[in-house]
């Protein structure tokens, strides 16, 4: 393999790195979300059936 070879091997390494980090971050932030969204829905309905 060439000093070329090499580089170029590193680089496309580097992006799919870097697109994995991307997809890690948007599942991270897409959990959160739903979470919150989750959370919101349920505590005040039991809130709301706490105060009857």
């Amino acid at each position: 393999m060439s000093a070329a070879d090499k580089a170029a091997r590193i680089q496309q390494l580097q992006r799919e790195i870097q697109q994995l980090r991307q997809e890690e971050r948007a599942d991270h932030f897409w959990n959160v979300l739903t979470s919150y969204a989750a959370a919101s829905v349920l505590v005040p309905g039991i809130c709301a059936t706490s105060m009857e």
